[in-house]
């Protein structure tokens, strides 16, 4: 891998297959999932994947940002990968009240389209970082500017606009000996919301779609790096595990509530994933679209498979 904080990126492609419409479960005994609980559990692995794949993106440039010492205070370029039609700006940034010397980077892919990682992107990701992502105490806020995203292979028509924040912070334990570094195991709080001036934790972020169909979402979760940090160059090895809540309304305009169940947190493996297995392997997920039954998901005990069973 080319930097070690990349390996936990690998969880947005894993989220990305997060689609119910076919399963590995026992359709004679177990409950039914209802249409709209269906669309919701689809709607809120859409929105998460496509929120932890700009993830890959704020990692990368904060390495290089930190790195750098541009003169006047700009820099721009490629970073960490990206493509040559992505423009990187890094300036010095300090929130007003503070003597914080963080970075605020964007990202501007352009108008005409760009294309990076299976995707491809117009407009711009702005994101202030108080520290690296990778440091204990650091703060990583994103907005997005005309921002718009596509399958790489989709027409044009197929794009979909983000409108929202995402807020990051590191909640590892910081390393007594250096304050820059984590004591496994590695946690970040995950937060995305409302993008309008004033927007609360609770206000909901927008996928607007080309047929102006949207999906409303929040999200507020923890996601622990529990096994693998210290071997950065092995893949198969990572353990990461995911609790929290998601809320928002589905495509269809319905209310719907998603959250781990207490005490277990959705597990992810690398090692699975590599096997084709991209399911979680461990944990237990409740859904509750309105009007529609409450149901939960349990993945089972860590194997790897895609199989899941239903609970009422």
């Amino acid at each position: 891998m080319k930097k070690t904080w990349n390996k936990i990126v690998l969880l947005g492609a894993i989220a990305a297959t997060f689609t119910f419409s076919a399963c590995n479960r026992n359709k004679e005994t177990e409950p039914k999932i209802t249409a709209e609980n269906a669309q919701s559990l689809e709607d809120n692995s859409y929105s998460e994947n496509e929120f932890d794949a700009v993830t890959d993106i704020e990692q990368g440039t904060s390495d290089d940002a930190f790195a750098a010492k541009p003169a006047g205070g700009n820099k721009e370029g490629q970073a960490n990968g990206l493509p040559q039609c992505a423009t990187v700006t890094i300036q010095p940034w300090t929130p007003e009240g503070t003597n914080i010397m963080g970075k605020k980077i964007t990202v501007n892919f352009g108008t005409a389209g760009c294309t990076h990682n299976g995707r491809t992107y117009k407009g711009a990701i702005i994101t202030t970082y108080t520290k690296r992502y990778v440091t204990p105490g650091s703060v990583i806020t994103t907005t997005f500017d005309s921002f718009y995203v596509k399958k790489a292979n989709d027409p044009d028509t197929k794009y979909v606009k983000l409108e929202a924040r995402k807020v990051v912070v590191n909640e590892s334990q910081a390393n007594p000996n250096n304050p820059n570094l984590a004591v496994a195991p590695i946690k970040h709080r995950v937060k995305v919301m409302g993008s309008t001036a004033g927007a609360g934790d609770d206000s909901f972020a927008k996928l607007i779609f080309p047929d102006s169909k949207t999906i409303e979402w929040n999200t507020n979760r923890l996601r622990v790096w529990s096994e693998g940090s210290s071997t950065p160059i092995v893949l198969s090895d990572d353990i990461f595990l995911v609790s929290g809540t998601h809320k928002g309304k589905n495509l269809n305009g319905v209310t719907f509530n998603a959250q781990t169940v207490e005490e277990n947190a959705l597990q992810f493996k690398t090692a699975c994933w590599l096997q084709g297995f991209y399911r979680p392997t461990k944990g237990k997920l409740q859904i509750a679209s309105s009007n529609h039954p409450t149901i939960v998901i349990d993945f089972g005990s860590g194997s790897c498979d895609n199989d899941y069973t239903v609970q009422l």
